[in-house]
C-alpha cells in the first residue's frame, strides 16, 4: 500500500523536473545544474514572467503519462500487487539505481 503512492510521487516529481528543464533551456538555452536550483530565486527572477510565454501546446505530452498512470489505477487495469519485496532484492534495486543516478550526476556535470 505504500509502494504505489511513493511511486506516483515520485514520478510527478520526476516530470515536474523535467518539464521545468525544458521551460529553462527554452530560455537559457542550458540545462538546470544543481548550482542553478540551489540558486532558484535568481532563476525565479529571470523566469517568472516569461514562463507562460515559453510553455507550447505539446507540452501536455509531458505530463500525459501521469494521466494515463492513473486512469489505468482507477479502471484496475493496473493491479495492486500484495506481496513484499525480499529485503535483499530492495536493496539491490536500491544501491544500483543510486550508483546508476550518481553516475549520471557525475557525468553531466563533467559536461
Amino acid at each position: 500500500r505504500f509502494f504505489y503512492p511513493v511511486l506516483m510521487g515520485i514520478d510527478i516529481a520526476n516530470t515536474l523536473l523535467l518539464y521545468l528543464n525544458v521551460i529553462y533551456y527554452r530560455e537559457f538555452t542550458d540545462f538546470m545544474t544543481i548550482a542553478t536550483m540551489t540558486g532558484y530565486s535568481k532563476v525565479n527572477q529571470g523566469l517568472s514572467g516569461s514562463s507562460l510565454a515559453l510553455t507550447n501546446l505539446h507540452d501536455v505530452f509531458y505530463w500525459l503519462d501521469i494521466v494515463v498512470i492513473l486512469l489505468l489505477m482507477l479502471f484496475r487495469k493496473i493491479k495492486f500487487d500484495p506481496r513484499a519485496f525480499s529485503h535483499r532484492l530492495a536493496f539491490a534495486f536500491t544501491s544500483v539505481s543510486l550508483v546508476v543516478y550518481g553516475l549520471n550526476l557525475m557525468v553531466a556535470e563533467m559536461d
